[in-house]
């Protein structure tokens, strides 16, 4: 089975046409969908809940406001599913790329969706998007001696894998998903980086302003990992 956890904040735009399209693309296959709501203050968690009761295969958590990380810790808790994806509210990966992806998966632990791997292409990108995208993994790299291009994208994980590594990520925010890859990393797990379509939908809550404020709680991660034992 495959449990695709949609993060999802303030989303009531979004939601209801990826909820139909995941529903229609992935409707006869052993496949879940988890919306795990973040404390939205739209209509974001009575719209999931009512989709919720339409469709036998998907479940809605919810909890107070404390970012992407805490929800997708939220709602893995609720999987079933040897594979887990974790994803944001606008993602929708068709249906013959994905089990490409989980026949991939028997021998990786985590494949990685990566805007910056050849082969991938965005669309509605600005450019001032992408170059910020760009210095910020750049970033990334420098600071963890990581070879990967794109930690804050779309996840296959290995739900045998990702047991291992939840316990431990404590980030509430948007870099839970760069110290998932860190542990997943320093434990030696087989990780991946594949190529993409993406493409950049009105109401994406990751702007400008976004990435300088995780430029800055990346430093301070980097100095809280210092006092950890990830580097002994």
């Amino acid at each position: 089975m495959i449990s695709w956890i949609i993060a999802a904040y303030n989303e009531e735009k979004r939601l209801p046409q990826t909820l139909y399209k995941l529903s229609n693309e992935y409707g006869d296959q052993d496949f879940e969908i988890i919306v795990s709501d973040d404390g939205s203050r739209d209509k974001t968690y009575k719209i999931a809940l009512a989709f919720s009761q339409a469709h036998n295969n998907v479940k809605v958590v919810t909890d107070r406001h404390k970012g992407r990380g805490a929800a997708l810790r939220n709602g893995f808790k609720a999987t079933r599913g040897e594979v887990v994806v974790f994803s944001s509210a606008d993602i929708v990966i068709p249906r013959k790329y994905m089990a490409k992806l989980v026949k991939d998966l028997s021998n990786y632990d985590l494949i990685m969706l990566s805007k910056h791997v050849s082969g991938s292409i965005g669309l509605n990108e600005s450019i001032i998007r992408k170059v910020l995208s760009l210095f910020f993994n750049f970033l990334i790299r420098i600071l963890w001696q990581i070879p990967y291009r794109d930690t804050q994208g779309v996840k296959v994980w290995k739900a045998s894998a990702l047991k291992k590594i939840m316990p431990k990520a404590k980030t509430n925010g948007f870099l839970f998903d760069l110290e998932v890859v860190l542990y997943a990393h320093k434990l030696g797990l087989k990780i991946t980086e594949v190529p993409w379509t993406y493409t950049y939908t009105p109401g994406s809550k990751v702007r400008i302003r976004s990435i300088l404020q995780m430029v800055i709680e990346l430093m301070l991660l980097r100095i809280n990992w210092q006092k950890t034992s990830f580097y002994a």
